[in-house]
Order: C-alpha cells, then structure tokens, then sequence
C-alpha cells in the first residue's frame, strides 16, 4: 500500500491517547496482551514517521512514544509521560530531536486530567479558572474569549467537558465524556457548499469503549444562507469488531441505510492473541513486533 489510507469519519481518535480523565489501561486499548512491555508499529504506507515505538510501565500505561523518521530511520519526536498516584496524567514532554529542529515542549496536567494552560503561542493571552482550578475561559490579546469550557463533575472525577472554540469563520461545540471520547460535535457557521450550514455529529461507544457509530446531519439554509431547522442530509458511519475486539468494518451509509463506502479490516495474530499485521480491503497497512515480559 503505497498511500496512506485516511479514515472517512472525522471523529475517528485512534487508541484513546486524547485527553483521559480517568486512569485508561493503554495496553489493552491497543488491543495487546496485558504482559506487553512495549510495541513498535511500522506502518506500509507513504508518512513522515512511519515507525513508532510504544514503552508500557507495570500499570500497563504508555511512558514513551518514539517516532522514527522514515527516511533516515532516526528517531524524529520522542514523548515521555509521567503520572499521577490517581492514574491521571501528571506531565507529558514533547522532545523533537530532528537536526537542526530540536525543541522540547512540556505540559503539565492537574488532578483532574486537565492540561494547564500556559496560554502562550496562538494569540492567547490569559485564562479564567473556576473554584477547582480548571480552565473555563481562554482569551486573546484583544481580551475575546478565544475557547470556553464548562465541566460535570461526579465528586472529583469529570464525568462531561464541553468546550467551545471560537474561529474566525465559525464555532465548533465539542463534548467530551469522562475517557476524553467525543460525544457530540457542533459546528456552527462554517462553509459547506458555499453556505453557512450547521452540522451536528453524534458518536456511540460500545461496552468496551470503542465508537461504534456515529450520525451527522446537516442542515438546510436559506437563500440568504441563513441557517434553518430543516434537515438537508444524514450520514451514518458504522464500525463493527472482531472476536480480539479489533476493528474489522468500517462503513458509510446515508440516511436510508445504503451503503456508500466501506473499509474491511483483516489481522494475523501472534500466540498471545495480539495482532502483528493488519490488512485493510487485502493489502497490508501496517505490522507490530511485540515485547513481553
């Protein structure tokens, strides 16, 4: 497979390494064998960082993501990960080691799993907390608010977050449940087909907290391109797994259930019962080499 393959639904968050506000078990999210101490991916497609690597700790949590670089096969981006005694994430350091590009980047997370804002970089220029220290406003220079988040809690642990970004050519409404999964998106404002359309997807999780379908809809404007409550289009995203809880379907249908495009997964299996090569529609996409303790 010579180019990469990109997912058709845009809510798609791989792994779950997206924001966590509870403590989230990484091997077995990867769909490994518990005693995995690490994993290298090596994908059979055309990217920058075709190969990374995956260091676990006994808690079965990611410390260390390396990237290596496809061309020179030297590691480009290398992130190290450091908890809390909750589960939560305490730090994550971003070290770019490219020639000539070397950076090192870190943040820093409080108790509830919420990134603490530096509000450096990207105009921003304060931020507002509410009583538990959560960022609820983030400003630009000019003094607009720039991002707003509301938070629901169940005694400490986030059970909801709801941001709101504000952009100059629309707003997007995200909401989050307690493992950082997006549950709904609105999007308010931006051009679909030359109008200003409003689009609403909503995403369902199965029991093993995998997203199982999604729904967009669109909605009609007016000729001025005013919107309206009148639905324009629905499109359903579907995904099925395996017996190994792999992913194995992927489909698009429209709004009478026909379907207009669909991905088939297919995996190998190593004595442990963790995949080492995956093949999408037939052709290979990408292999593991596992370590066990």
């Amino acid at each position: 497979m010579k180019k990469q393959l990109i997912l058709f639904s845009f809510l798609w968050l791989g792994y779950g390494f997206q924001a966590q506000y509870i403590p989230i078990n990484d091997v077995k999210a990867m769909d490994i064998a518990s005693d995995a101490i690490s994993v290298k991916e090596i994908a059979d497609y055309s990217t920058i960082y075709g190969t990374v690597l995956y260091e676990f700790n006994k808690d079965q949590r990611i410390i260390k993501k390396t990237e290596f670089n496809t061309k020179t096969g030297e590691p480009g981006v290398q992130y190290i990960y450091e908890y809390q005694d909750n589960g939560l994430k305490a730090k994550k350091t971003k070290y770019v080691l490219e020639p000539g590009k070397e950076d090192t980047v870190v943040f820093e997370y409080n108790k509830y799993g919420i990134k603490i804002c530096s509000c450096t970089g990207q105009g921003e220029e304060g931020a507002k907390y509410d009583d538990r220290g959560n960022v609820i406003e983030t400003y630009k220079k000019n003094g607009d608010p720039y991002i707003t988040t509301s938070y629901t809690y169940e005694g400490d642990q986030i059970k909801e977050k709801v941001h709101t970004d504000r952009y100059d050519n629309g707003t997007k409404i995200i909401t989050e449940n307690e493992r950082g999964q997006i549950t709904r998106m609105e999007m308010i404002g931006f051009a679909f087909d030359d109008r200003n359309e409003l689009a609403i997807v909503e995403s369902k999780y199965n029991a093993d907290h995998k997203l199982a379908k999604e729904e967009s809809i669109r909605y009609k404007t007016d000729k001025d391109g005013s919107r309206t409550d009148k639905i324009k289009d629905i499109t359903y995203y579907i995904y099925e797994y395996g017996d190994h809880g792999n992913l194995i379907l992927e489909q698009r249908q429209n709004k009478k259930g026909k379907v207009k495009y669909e991905k088939k997964y297919a995996y190998t299996y190593d004595e442990k019962g963790s995949w080492i090569e995956m093949y999408i529609d037939g052709e290979l996409y990408k292999t593991r080499e596992i370590q066990y303790k």
